[in-house]
């Protein structure tokens, strides 16, 4: 082997170690992703597992060589070659070292990503620099950024002398004793091995063209005396044109004649590859942060498609029995008129609870008795048993709450785009009501001043600088604190009001207090608190000590005036991925729909009896529920519908989505469909293996709810820049 690797040109053999080196970085960090966040109740396939780690390799070897492409390329230049001076190879190595570093440091950021909201990072985490210091007090005060830090650079220090060792030693080695010939095959040879691993299959026609070109290429004398050298009258940059001109015509050609014969792959080696089973974490295996982030930018942002939201308009507008169905117009109004069930005027309390992830409640069965003070609301109030949150990330809970719509932009929330920032919202069918917001922090965060301030006229917004509690962390006061202050705030009016609550402390860094009223922290084993989805301690008690500020609010509003003649809405802005317990349905687990799986109770002793709902309920529910309970008149503009108007029994369902993949869920299934790649699957939810597509076995299932789903995406799309406030007032 060392004879013909001596043989190779000097940059070859350079290069070929580096490739080497790189390709067991980014396996090292797969096998330790793998290792870090595998899940023990539903472990990847052995032939799962086996073919991730392939498809991984596949997108490191693709990141490698576009990584070493400027030195493959430049290196061959006589004065940029790294072994023309010791500069040239301080160049080459510092260039390489800073692309390392800059890798690292994406793949840094995908595992703190994947830690926190079980997905692999992609465009949508740049929304995070739109709250640039809120975001870096939140790392700071929740990783160990130091320690990470120093052993990243360690290793970047580390990467850096070893290039260096390569390129010396490479230096020190005589040339390779090839002809020019030799040479020139060496090079066609190396570069259709670099296009190949690049664009990962020998079958796409690029590749096929480059591959028929270079062939040629290596036969350019010959040819070129063949065909003009008896022109004697021709200068030689001329005859060598000719000649270039004749073989990419023969290299067309040849294309045109072997694409027409054999099948063809006509992409390339994508991301979409790595999709390849519904199994999530398998997928998340497969993928490289690096190339899925830069693949994500340029689908960062949403549009509409006026054509293809008429072509569902019909399964629309029966599913949302619209008043005056038209689909030139693309009506979705329904104004409601009727006697609601609750004739007090009562006040309304919607209370966004972080991160509260139905498993991890005692409310669904966690053995951890987690929420006794919640229970004892559930079990007094109306309890949603199936709802669910459409996407995960709070900001994109609040405009999906806000307005019934999901928030389905891949780059940025909702919130943060101002082109859809006039958006009517069911809140303002409350004329007479003073409105509140309290957020604990700024309501800057996520942008969503804009959507609360534009929308809700008269709005009473409470955040950080206007409490007398001090601020306890990055996110503000802490919850128990902003119960209080809302508290004192409700107290003092002597109109109805509608108050939203945001609480933000169920989250890391998982801060509890120092003024905890009578809270007590527990301690359990690691092995039972995995057992039951808690990563540790901290976030056991933080999830806790969220109970315990409800319990605590709950026991001072009884104490104030309008407590009997009030509403309140408990609800979780979205669930947490990872374990769902022993105690949770298998479906919610393997299809990760525990980040979406939130309780919802609705709690008034003196108004609502207490009661259960099995159907599937959605967000995009929430306020038609609210204002079909209490307000007689009511224009209904978006995707939400009543979860207690009995005309809808049949047709209960929760639509979802995740980066790409749409979904829509109902009694029995659950379909999901990738937006990019195509590829659609339909789960039947009670099985004994719900993880197992059945579209063959129910094809009617499957095409009414991927009717229905792609409907409601579609015209999500559609409605986000056609729900404006003066629009449905013009109506």
């Amino acid at each position: 082997m060392a004879p013909v690797f001596n043989n190779l040109p000097r940059l070859l053999r350079a290069l070929i170690p580096i490739t080497l080196l790189n390709m067991a970085i980014f396996l090292l960090l797969r096998v330790a992703f793998w290792i870090v966040f595998q899940q023990p109740d539903d472990p990847a396939p052995a032939g799962d597992l086996l073919r991730a780690f392939y498809l991984g390799g596949k997108f490191d070897l693709q990141l490698t060589l576009l990584m070493i492409l400027p030195v493959f390329v430049f290196g061959g230049v006589r004065r940029l070659c790294p072994f023309a001076s010791r500069v040239m190879r301080t160049v080459w190595v510092v260039y390489l070292t800073l692309v390392m570093a800059g890798i690292l440091f994406v793949y840094a950021i995908d595992f703190g990503h994947f830690a926190y909201l079980n997905v692999r990072v992609d465009a949508t985490v740049l929304r995070f620099l739109e709250n640039f210091d809120i975001s870096m007090q939140m790392v700071w005060q929740t990783y160990h950024v130091i320690g990470w830090s120093l052993l990243i650079i360690a290793v970047i220090l580390a990467y850096g002398w070893v290039l260096l060792r390569i390129f010396n030693n490479v230096a020190t080695q005589l040339p390779a004793p090839l002809t020019w010939r030799g040479k020139w095959l060496a090079g066609v040879t190396a570069t259709l091995l670099v296009l190949l691993g690049i664009f990962g299959s020998y079958t796409y026609p690029y590749v096929l063209l480059a591959i028929i070109f270079l062939l040629l290429l290596s036969g350019l004398h010959p040819i070129q005396a063949l065909l003009f050298d008896r022109y004697s009258g021709w200068s030689r940059p001329l005859r060598i044109s000719a000649t270039l001109l004749v073989m990419a015509g023969i290299t067309a050609l040849s294309g045109v004649v072997v694409s027409r014969t054999f099948a063809f792959e006509y992409y390339p080696f994508r991301w979409s590859a790595a999709f390849f089973t519904p199994h999530v974490f398998s997928t998340a295996v497969a993928c490289n942060p690096v190339l899925y982030f830069t693949n994500t930018l340029k689908n960062r942002s949403i549009t509409f498609d006026e054509k293809t939201t008429r072509k569902y308009y019909p399964v629309m507008q029966e599913f949302l029995r619209v008043d005056k169905p038209d689909a030139q117009s693309l009506n979705y109004i329904r104004h409601i008129q009727h006697a609601p069930r609750i004739t007090t005027q009562p006040n309304i309390v919607m209370v966004f609870l972080e991160s509260f992830a139905g498993h991890k409640s005692s409310v669904f069965g966690n053995p951890l008795n987690t929420t006794p003070h919640f229970d004892k609301l559930a079990k007094n109030g109306l309890l949603f048993t199936q709802y669910y949150a459409p996407v995960t990330g709070t900001a994109r809970s609040v405009f999906a709450a806000v307005t019934g719509l999901p928030d389905i932009e891949t780059h940025k929330t909702s919130t943060r785009n101002p082109l859809i920032v006039n958006q009517h919202t069911i809140i303002n069918a409350y004329p007479h009501y003073n409105k509140f917001y309290f957020i604990g922090g700024s309501a800057s965060w996520g942008n969503i001043r804009g959507l609360l301030s534009f929308n809700i006229p008269n709005l009473h917004l409470y955040e950080e600088g206007m409490y007398s509690s001090p601020r306890m962390d990055v996110w503000g006061i802490d919850d128990l604190h902003l119960f209080d202050e809302a508290n004192q705030v409700l107290r003092q009016q002597t109109k109805p009001f509608f108050a939203i609550i945001q609480t933000a402390g169920n989250h890391r860094p998982y801060n509890i207090p120092e003024d905890h009223r009578g809270f007590v922290l527990d301690e359990k084993p690691q092995a039972d608190l995995e057992k039951y989805g808690f990563s540790g301690n901290d976030e056991y008690n933080s999830f806790r000590f969220m109970d315990h500020s409800i319990g605590y609010f709950i026991e001072a509003a009884k104490k104030e005036k309008y407590f009997d003649n009030t509403i309140f809405v408990f609800y979780g802005d979205h669930g947490i991925g990872g374990y769902g317990g022993a105690h949770t349905p298998e479906y919610m687990t393997k299809h990760q729909l525990v980040n979406l799986h939130v309780p919802l109770v609705f709690y008034a002793p003196k108004l609502i009896k207490p009661q259960q709902q099995d159907k599937p309920a959605s967000e995009l529910d929430l306020l038609p529920t609210i204002a079909g309970m209490t307000e007689p008149n009511f224009t209904n503009t978006t995707l939400g519908r009543d979860l207690l108007d009995s005309r809808y029994d049949n047709s209960r369902v929760a639509f979802t989505m995740a980066e790409r993949t749409i979904g829509l869920l109902n009694e029995n299934y659950y379909y999901r469909y990738n937006t990019s790649s195509g590829q659609r699957f339909l789960f039947d939810i009670h099985a004994k293996d719900a993880g197992v597509d059945v579209a063959a076995q129910h094809p009617q299932v499957m095409q009414q709810m991927e009717t229905l789903c792609k409907g409601m995406y579609e015209t999500t799309k559609y409605m986000m820049y056609h729900n404006k406030n003066e629009k449905v007032s013009s109506e």
